[in-house]
């Protein structure tokens, strides 16, 4: 059985995405070249609905970033914005490795870090 490592403790970063009162295309862009400047852009990275971009990014209590296996080969990342209402989630980008677990958490850990999530 295969040990799941503990993520470790994010530290802020000073310099977080604006999400108040943006697009989700432009929010998406942002995150996308900082996760290649990192070297953190998994195989696949999009908008989880590829329909309009142009849509106020919404208003929520905090972002959810995390990870999820799809099979032992490929894991799915997930970011997703949580709501006042009732903890309605609303899921916005999408990610896919073969990379591993490992490289897996720390896209999602990078995610959280550039939202302030």
């Amino acid at each position: 059985m295969q040990a799941i490592n503990a993520v470790p403790v994010l530290t802020q970063v000073t310099n977080p995405i604006k999400v108040e009162c943006r697009l989700i295309g432009e929010v998406y862009e942002e995150l996308r070249e900082r996760l290649k400047a990192e070297g953190k852009l998994p195989e696949y990275f999009g908008l989880w609905y590829s329909g309009d971009r142009n849509f106020c990014f919404p208003k929520h209590i905090w972002l959810s970033c995390y990870c999820v296996s799809h099979s032992i080969k490929n894991w799915y990342i997930h970011v997703e914005a949580v709501t006042k209402d009732k903890g309605k989630r609303y899921p916005l980008f999408l990610g896919k490795t073969y990379r591993g677990i490992d490289f897996a958490y720390e896209v999602a850990k990078t995610c959280a870090k550039h939202l302030g999530a």
